[in-house]
């Protein structure tokens, strides 16, 4: 009986692997964080479908951002990296779907100063902080399948980091499986 059931199981997890797909996704994306840092970026994921219902993946967005200082917008404000997992819980009109799901996210912050050297000239400085895990966030997204290959979904997170009080983003992404 017990080699019987781990045969089974054993079945039941190669067809499971079997089943399985990924997709690669990349888009346009907005944080919405301190006013200063709130600005369009890029975000790549990749994802992996368990089930028709179930994914799971990470990727990385990053942010634009605008000092006043400075009177310019520089691109990577934020990058945000994030691991995920969504439910996929209802699908319409046989190519829609609705996603839901939460995820952890890690950021790092650059920050651009003013400095002014000895003989007041101003020069820009550029640190970065380093990489910070900032907590977790839900997830709400509509998609729309154009095909078995590709899909176009629009998404956003919802929730907040503590220390970087950053809100949220969504974006446009689109979605290539293999």
């Amino acid at each position: 009986m017990k080699k019987f059931s781990l045969l089974f199981l054993c079945l039941s997890l190669g067809l499971s692997l079997a089943a399985q797909r990924s997709a690669l996704e990349i888009g346009l994306s907005n944080v919405a964080s301190e006013p200063d840092m709130d600005g369009p970026g890029i975000g790549i994921h990749f994802a992996h479908q368990f089930r028709p219902w179930l994914e799971a993946g990470f990727g990385l967005t990053s942010s634009s951002a605008y000092d006043e200082r400075i009177q310019q917008r520089f691109l990577q404000g934020y990058l945000t990296g994030r691991i995920y997992a969504s439910l996929i819980p209802l699908h319409f009109a046989q190519k829609g779907y609705v996603r839901l799901g939460a995820a952890y996210n890690f950021t790092q912050e650059n920050k651009v100063w003013l400095i002014t050297d000895t003989e007041g000239r101003e020069i820009l400085e550029e640190a970065v902080r380093g990489w910070d895990w900032m907590g977790g966030t839900v997830h709400a997204g509509l998609g729309w399948a154009l095909n078995d290959h590709w899909a176009v979904e629009a998404r956003a997170n919802l929730g907040g980091y503590t220390e970087a009080r950053l809100l949220g983003d969504w974006g446009i992404y689109l979605r290539r499986y293999f």
